[in-house]
């Protein structure tokens, strides 16, 4: 379903057909319902390794789970290195842009995962 909305996406925002609008809440409503039937108490420890391993530290509570927190990467490329303690969901969102008539022939990023029990 996540795949379903983020391919879909107008270019412009919002989706090609209402059709298309109404698969997507209803995704949304499915996933809203499963996420939001356990207590959030996460601790997001994002580690900053080329920029003077800066280190930010993010809490996520049933107080603030719908606050939008963010942390701007000063040097680029970086290596990143995010570690979760407790239970609960969480999204992570990166965005790069680039002040150039043609973004570079590059890889953006990449993304590694591993779970520790």
């Amino acid at each position: 379903m996540i795949f379903f909305i983020i391919f879909f996406v107008y270019f412009r925002g919002g989706f090609v057909s209402t059709q298309d609008t109404m698969v997507a809440l209803q995704a949304m409503s499915q996933y809203s319902l499963k996420v939001s039937g356990s207590d959030n108490d996460l601790d997001i420890d994002v580690l900053s390794r080329r920029s003077g391993l800066e280190n930010s530290v993010f809490s996520l509570n049933e107080g603030n789970k719908l606050l939008l927190q963010r942390r701007k990467l000063t040097v680029l490329p970086d290596d990143l290195n995010v570690t979760v303690t407790g239970q609960g969901c969480f999204m992570v969102q990166t965005v790069l842009r680039y002040n150039v008539h043609q973004s570079p022939e590059v890889e953006a990023f990449s993304l590694e995962v591993s779970q520790v029990n």
